[in-house]
């Protein structure tokens, strides 16, 4: 099975997979380059011409090309033949698919774009490793991480502010469902709590924004507002930004999180979050 798309020659090699390049990724490059348009690392949806060849509005779904194979060493799977794509993606801050899947916004194109870490071919291998061990070991628990993934990385390719504030605390809840399963970790009180019970059991750096105090926080007033009264900081959805990027630093403990679930540990991620990119530096 192929998927893609990253422009990249590595091959990996597990215990359960192997992903090799294909042999055509420069002519692919090229074709992108010649059909999309591409900045800062990201391509955009194609426009779609009518019949006289004028631009009319971009298309509702575009795919890309592929440019590795997936083969698994174990029975042929359906589910993880889906989800060792989009899970090979994060692990590289893009949004991958299989083939005849694809996109209906902005993707990145460069490596890294979707998350603040980076690993070791090494560390790659280990964890592709544990998330296939979770498929084995718990199916429910599996695809509450499948979402939980998919959404991190497609709620990165909306437009607005407020949408990937929604999509990343609803991966922050998936997480608390997650952990409270697979970890039995203490459960809250409070819808606020619940990033503070993730972030002492899996010792990740929590924020003065995201500590509650009488049941409230500012992250969990941020969310019922949008929630229960559409609006986001303050004014009428739409009419107002989140000057704190509150969305994107809930992102950077998204993603500390969802690795500590499969039991990768990082000494960054008892740090202060940071924009710059990190080495998972796990594997001594």
């Amino acid at each position: 099975m192929e998927f893609g798309f990253l422009n990249e020659n590595n091959s990996y090699t597990t215990k359960f997979i192997e992903i090799r390049p294909l042999n055509d990724i420069n002519k692919k490059i090229k074709f992108l380059k010649d059909n999309f348009y591409i900045k800062n690392g990201w391509i955009y949806p194609p426009i779609k011409t009518d019949i006289k060849g004028n631009s009319t509005r971009p298309v509702v779904w575009y795919g890309l090309p592929s440019s590795h194979k997936l083969v698994l060493k174990i029975s042929n799977n359906k589910d993880l033949q889906d989800f060792i794509p989009i899970f090979f993606g994060f692990l590289k801050g893009l949004h991958m698919f299989r083939d005849g899947w694809g996109h209906y916004y902005k993707t990145p194109i460069n490596e890294g774009k979707l998350i603040r870490f980076y690993c070791t071919k090494e560390e790659i291998c280990i964890i592709l490793d544990k998330v296939i061990n979770l498929y084995k070991n718990d199916y429910d628990i599996f695809k509450n991480y499948y979402a939980a993934i998919h959404w991190f990385l497609f709620g990165q390719s909306y437009s607005h502010v407020f949408e990937k504030f929604d999509a990343q605390y609803r991966v922050l809840d998936c997480c608390y469902k997650i952990s409270t399963e697979l970890n039995h970790i203490n459960r809250a009180r409070y819808h606020a709590e619940r990033i503070e019970k993730l972030c002492t059991y899996y010792d990740i750096f929590l924020p003065n924004w995201a500590k509650s105090k009488d049941g409230k926080s500012t992250l969990s007033e941020l969310r019922n507002n949008l929630i229960h009264e559409a609006k986001y900081a303050g004014e009428p959805v739409g009419l107002n930004s989140d000057d704190k990027q509150l969305w994107f630093n809930l992102k950077l403990i998204n993603e500390r999180i969802l690795l500590s679930i499969l039991g990768v540990k990082s000494k960054m991620f008892s740090n202060k979050l940071v924009r710059s990119r990190y080495a998972l530096d796990w594997i001594k």
